[in-house]
């Protein structure tokens, strides 16, 4: 799941010139008359949505505290009350994501993700394309369940450790071309492999919750965490061969690269693998039982008459067992402590609140509907035009801020594009979110990108080349993959 993401500090003027030019075009909006059709409060939502899509996209403010501007804003001008704005901070999906993030915080802890990654290498026998498919597997499969920047954070390290056993031997020893293209589609491995995993499941991004919340509470349509995954595991299953491919083929050719003979020879003993610790069997317990009662959660929701288990219940009550169940024999410390709050990506659980409440201020002041009628000149283009035109601007504006508040600034948009053309606005805003999340080319463009640029091991160049490619294969996937089965699913 992505964490509210952060670009470069950038040129020294972007972040004065971005809070300067939000406050203008704010004060701008309030101080001119409201066109034709839109009332007063709708034109001071408009003010002050174009006032936080401005301080987001040129982060003149962090994300999450731009993500706190409609507490003060909405109740000041009326839009709507301090208690209702802050509502939204507190939806149930918020806190499905806090029990994702303390389950990835236990898997840490006790080292999961490092044996799950030595196994999967292992496999590999020690064949540069397997492993590149190995380290991009690992991480799409980790990011499906914990934060994608986290997933990055843990796996690097494996792959430079990797990466050594292929340097040449000696001071002097030269990096060839075949060992330079290893170590970029390794490490880009990783960083894409945490992207495109994160789609396949609610929890696996923001904006895939916030797409969620806003289908059920703006558009009235329930969005459970096995019908996201019809959507987005097919597209996350699709990119990790497709990008592996690309990179391991076309962007990065590993020819020259031999393979890794490690091991003990075939006479010698065998090393025994380490046993499972109790703290990892318990962890990984827990895991796949919150997994399970996820994915089957239509067969037991109504079982009780009056009860109604959803996601964040069944999220919550994973966190609740990693703080009851010992990591030890009884009387030792629990699998997880209220210290490890600390370390939580907070950020990214208010910015979700931020874009919830401006969402819902579009929504109920009128403007998501006046939007729409203006938009209802663009009826005879064709449907599949607008999904790859709204995909391509999202894909191309999540190189340079946070996905999360893309997300929420385009959703409402498309809610009201939707209405405004008669399209499923459920449906058609299934796009936008996807493309949100896969985004490839640029550093800034996500937390793994960061991650791996800053190993030093991967040029802007590189991941430049190959990251344009990857936008490209996943707008077409979006169209041909994505949109198609949201329209099955949710139309």
């Amino acid at each position: 799941m992505a964490v509210a993401e952060e670009g470069d500090a950038g040129p020294a003027w972007r972040k004065p010139a971005g809070f300067a030019l939000g406050l203008i075009a704010f004060f701008a909006i309030l101080l001119t008359p409201p066109p034709p059709g839109l009332d007063e409060i709708g034109w001071r939502v408009a003010g002050g949505a174009l006032l936080m899509a401005i301080w987001w996209l040129t982060e003149a403010l962090p994300v999450a505290v731009t993500a706190l501007v409609p507490l003060i804003l909405f109740p000041a001008l009326g839009v709507m009350t301090a208690k209702v704005t802050a509502s939204a901070y507190g939806d149930p999906l918020i806190f499905l994501f806090l029990g994702g993030f303390l389950i990835a915080a236990a898997i840490e802890r006790w080292g999961l993700h490092q044996r799950i990654a030595t196994r999967v290498l292992s496999l590999a026998g020690g064949r540069p394309s397997l492993i590149v498919l190995g380290f991009f597997s690992v991480a799409a499969f980790l990011s499906l369940w914990v934060s994608n920047t986290a997933t990055a954070a843990m796996l690097v390290p494996v792959g430079l450790s990797t990466l050594r056993a292929f340097d040449p031997p000696g001071d002097g020893g030269s990096i060839t071309k075949g060992l330079s293209n290893f170590r970029a589609a390794t490490l880009l491995a990783i960083a894409y492999g945490a992207t495109i995993g994160g789609v396949g499941t609610l929890i696996g991004t923001p904006p895939n919750a916030l797409f969620a919340a806003y289908a059920r509470d703006e558009l009235g349509q329930e969005v459970s965490f096995l019908g996201w995954m019809g959507i987005g595991l097919p597209v996350a299953v699709i990119m990790v061969p497709i990008a592996w491919l690309w990179l391991t083929r076309v962007a990065f050719p590993l020819k020259g690269v031999a393979r890794l003979h490690t091991g003990p020879s075939a006479d010698g003993p065998k090393p025994k693998p380490q046993p499972f610790s109790q703290p990892e069997i318990l962890t990984a317990a827990v895991f796949l039982l919150t997994a399970l009662l996820w994915v089957t959660r239509p067969l037991y929701q109504n079982v009780i008459p009056g009860w109604r288990i959803g996601d964040t219940e069944v999220a919550l009550f994973g966190a609740l067992l990693l703080f009851i169940l010992p990591s030890g024999r009884l009387g030792t410390p629990p699998l997880l402590d209220w210290s490890v709050t600390t370390r939580l990506p907070w950020g990214t659980l208010i910015l979700f609140g931020g874009g919830l409440a401006l969402a819902e201020a579009i929504e109920n002041s009128g403007l998501a509907a006046w939007l729409g009628r203006g938009l209802a000149g663009l009826e005879g283009v064709p449907t599949i035009v607008l999904v790859i035109a709204l995909a391509a601007i999202v894909i191309g504006l999540s190189e340079l801020a946070s996905n999360t508040a893309i997300a929420a600034i385009f959703l409402p948009l498309v809610g009201a594009a939707a209405g405004g053309l008669g399209e499923n606005a459920t449906a058609l805003a299934v796009p936008a979110v996807l493309a949100a999340s896969l985004a490839f080319m640029m550093p800034v463009g996500t937390p793994p990108n960061a991650i791996v640029f800053c190993t030093g091991q991967v040029s802007i160049g590189q991941m430049a080349r190959a990251g344009l490619a990857l936008n490209v294969i996943g707008l077409v996937v979006i169209v041909l993959i994505g949109y198609p089965l949201a329209l099955l699913i949710l139309g």
